[in-house]
């Protein structure tokens, strides 16, 4: 396991990856992970653990907000620039680790669909956890948390603070997990949360100017959810088939962070979708690659060149 690496990026974020190589690695392509929002690497670290041992490389990519100057008022658009800027480093740097998959979680996976509507060189299958539902966002929870804890809420707006909705134990739990979590699971969570951008928060409640429009890059997707998830309701991802057309769909207990007590449950889903879908990962990475896609600067440059890649090759379930 390495260090984290930090990165310098055009963004005011603390940027940083690191890299847990598995002792016996069992494919070419590493899975490169994102947390969501107020989280950190420190939540990953079984998830991790688990993909090591199924014999999957992981790079994991961290964005902190929380020493940041003008901190509440950076944008989703600036998360979306760091993780390119990181992605960009990570294969300047280690030209061996080639992208098989991208597994994301909430508002990582807001940042990771922007990241590949705007830089086609970085467009990768990709495992969506309890990711924000399209055209929903936060809303929905942002209403239940007004009427449910009108005071903490009305606090944290004032205050700019959106994590001080989840300090204690019982908040956490409320929050983050079903009502089976345990001491452990609630432990990797309890007073390890971080800052988070107010401004991010608010277009997460108001999604539509921030993310792509119905954007689809046909390429394949795992949407893994939980009905015990008190985030965001299973209900609400009933529009997410007709943004992604190559989308398939597992649940599980847990919460919104069903990935803690059930690292390996989950291991176990992202390990069988990079396996399935490995060769159409070599062909996106060959195609960028003839392209010379060379990094975030191709930001303005037509972003339909690999948008068809592999699509005689797509094993995506329907």
């Amino acid at each position: 396991m390495m260090n984290p690496i930090p990165i310098r990026t055009r963004t005011r974020l603390d940027v940083t990856y690191s890299l847990h190589p598995a002792d016996e690695p069992v494919s070419q392509f590493w899975v490169v992970l994102h947390h969501g929002i107020c989280h950190t690497r420190e939540q990953f670290r079984k998830l991790i653990a688990a993909l090591n041992a199924l014999g999957l490389n992981v790079v994991m990519i961290d964005q902190q907000s929380e020493t940041a100057a003008d901190r509440n008022w950076i944008t989703i658009q600036q998360y979306r620039d760091g993780m390119a800027e990181a992605l960009q480093q990570l294969q300047e740097k280690h030209r061996d680790i080639s992208i098989g998959c991208y597994a994301l979680h909430s508002m990582g996976a807001l940042i990771g669909e922007l990241l590949q509507s705007t830089y086609p060189q970085y467009r990768r299958p990709t495992v969506l956890m309890t990711p924000l539902p399209p055209w929903l966002g936060a809303f929905p929870i942002t209403v239940r948390l007004l009427l449910g804890r009108f005071k903490d809420y009305v606090s944290a707006v004032r205050t700019f603070d959106i994590g001080s909705l989840a300090r204690t134990s019982e908040q956490v739990n409320a929050i983050f997990f079903d009502r089976n979590a345990t001491s452990e699971s609630l432990a990797e969570v309890v007073g390890k949360l971080k800052h988070a951008s107010f401004l991010s928060y608010v277009q997460l409640v108001l999604p539509w100017p921030a993310r792509p429009w119905r954007w689809d890059n046909r390429l394949p997707k795992l949407l893994l959810t939980s009905p015990a998830d008190r985030i965001f309701k299973p209900w609400e991802y009933w529009l997410v088939r007709l943004r992604s057309s190559q989308i398939t769909r597992a649940m599980i207990g847990g919460g919104h962070d069903f990935f803690i007590p059930h690292a390996e449950w989950t291991a176990g889903q992202i390990f069988t979708f990079l396996k399935r879908h490995e060769e159409l990962s070599l062909d996106i990475e060959a195609e960028a690659a003839r392209l010379n896609y060379a990094g975030p600067h191709f930001a303005q440059q037509p972003d339909h060149a690999i948008e068809n890649v592999g699509d005689d090759q797509q094993h995506g379930e329907h």
